[in-house]
């Protein structure tokens, strides 16, 4: 017997019965599984319908056992993509109608109310889990069916985060659910039997381009902040490309692939690579970036029995698994996809999506083995110079000095002998004026010279002296009409910008200055 359900009909579970055969096997796996299924729902209805519980479990275990012990025989006979949506369905509308009693609740929701809710919720998916396991091409069938509930639920989860009565609830989906339904989606990801332009597909409609492009932005009821939980339960799969309510949940999905990157097959992981430009574009959102600096979520940390879960700002969240992912792909081809995002992103014109640059290049030359590093500031410099400009130079939003404050911020991270490196091969010994320009474009954006080597240090004190006291020394009327505007008190700009670093003789300037 094979009954066929949509994802919105109400579902009750059915047993897949091929033959006399199946049959057995069947009634095999319900004695197996009887003590363990009394024990498992025990606490989920302990007043009410324990019977039909209890028979719910074994029916769905039995199914899972069937399937699993038919090693795919019985893929020919039952439809397995139509017991995976019975299961999702199941799940989904377990989660509605708790997100519908919560949303008018103020009073303080309990862990057991909320264990109460979510277990049977982690029984369909940890089912779904096995049947799509054993059977991945299947499953692949309806794997926007398979990421629709896994946003949904993350985006219950982040609801239930932002109002401080429902954060417990918030904590316990985390526990139960969160690893289940990453299992879930794992098990299209990681599956040696999907093909890898089949994973593609699902990684691009999961973190999908363009993702303003059908939304309502001005529409308040498409946002995660103001629109009831219950809401996020009314998405289907033709509208989820375009639903501004699940796009905070893509970052958190996003993040949690790149924090378990570890475990993930390489071609995955190319994909994945191949997305980290999606995380700025979407980060851009003025009501991403703000949810994103000020949000703190439920973190499981450890493994087995040692989990524990801890809240941590979504933004320090964020910062970690783009690290993470950096140390897992740093041996592998894929470091060329981090590497060309990271230059790629350079001069990214948002404030945010700058400083996560930025604090992935200082990452990376804190602790990347020192030949990389090496050549890496090289290739900076190279483009320092091919982008220096005399005329611009003090005006702050120039290429130059662009160019210049990421380098001295990376710098900042560095050991002396990459900061003498940087400071020989664009200063050194060269008088030019386009040297001086340079020389003044790194000094104003904050070049550290305090990490100079003592030696080093010497050098660059004495050139910044030498600069103004010639200039002093050598400033006429004659010389103000002649320079150019962009130019002209350029070492009076450089020994200002490094007062702070370096030591100097006060008596000497101020005996030059006011003779000027």
């Amino acid at each position: 017997m094979e009954t066929h359900r949509s994802m919105g009909e109400n579902v009750e579970p059915v047993l897949f019965i091929a033959d006399e055969e199946s049959n057995w096997v069947y009634s095999q796996a319900v004695n197996w599984e009887l003590c363990d299924s009394r024990t498992e729902r025990s606490d989920i209805d302990s007043n009410d319908g324990g019977n039909l519980v209890t028979i719910l479990n074994l029916s769905w275990k039995g199914v899972v056992t069937l399937l699993q012990l038919g090693k795919g025989a019985l893929a020919v006979k039952v439809n397995v993509p139509d017991i995976i949506l019975t299961l999702i369905s199941l799940a989904n509308e377990s989660l509605r109608r708790a997100a519908e009693a919560w949303s008018s609740r103020t009073e303080t929701i309990t862990a057991a109310e909320a264990k109460r809710k979510f277990l049977p919720v982690k029984f369909y998916l940890i089912n779904a889990v096995r049947i799509s396991s054993q059977y991945p091409c299947q499953a692949y069938l309806v794997y926007r069916e398979i990421i629709l509930c896994v946003l949904m639920i993350s985006t219950l989860g982040i609801s239930l985060s932002i109002e401080k009565h429902l954060k417990t609830a918030s904590e316990v989906l985390a526990e139960l659910l969160e690893p289940t339904y990453f299992h879930l989606l794992n098990s299209l990801l990681n599956s040696a039997q999907v093909k890898q332009e089949l994973k593609f597909q699902i990684l691009d409609w999961l973190f999908i381009d363009g993702h303003n492009s059908n939304s309502s932005v001005g529409d308040p009821s498409t946002s995660y902040w103001t629109a009831s939980m219950d809401t996020i339960f009314t998405v289907s799969c033709e509208a989820m490309p375009g639903a501004r309510i699940l796009l905070l949940s893509r970052v958190a999905l996003f993040l949690n692939i790149l924090k378990s990157s570890r475990d993930l097959e390489e071609d995955v992981r190319l994909g994945i690579a191949r997305k980290l430009g999606w995380l700025l574009d979407v980060l851009v959102d003025e009501e991403v970036y703000s949810s994103v600096l000020v949000l703190q979520v439920p973190i499981l940390y450890g493994s087995g029995q040692t989990l524990e879960l801890v809240w941590q700002p979504m933004f320090s969240s964020l910062i970690l698994s783009l690290k993470t992912f950096m140390i897992v792909i740093s041996p592998s081809p894929m470091w060329s996809e981090f590497e060309f995002f990271l230059l790629q992103n350079f001069f990214h014109p948002h404030f945010l999506c700058w400083e996560i640059v930025m604090e992935l290049w200082c990452f990376m030359v804190r602790h990347a083995e020192i030949e990389m590093v090496v050549g890496i500031i090289d290739k900076l410099c190279s483009l320092l110079k091919s982008v220096a400009s005399i005329h611009p130079v003090l005006a702050p939003s120039c290429p130059l000095r662009k160019m210049a404050r990421s380098i001295c911020k990376i710098l900042s991270s560095g050991t002396d002998s990459i900061v003498d490196q940087v400071y020989s091969s664009i200063v050194g010994d060269d008088r030019s004026q386009l040297s001086l320009v340079m020389h003044i474009a790194l000094l104003m954006e904050g070049f550290p010279l305090n990490l100079l080597s003592d030696s080093m240090k010497s050098i660059a004190t004495r050139r910044i002296m030498t600069d103004y006291l010639g200039f002093i020394d050598s400033f006429d009327d004659k010389t103000l009409q002649a320079c150019s505007s962009g130019v002209f008190g350029l070492p009076v700009f450089a020994l200002s910008a490094a007062l702070q670093s370096i030591e100097v003789k006060t008596s000497d300037i101020d005996t030059k200055t006011l003779r000027f």
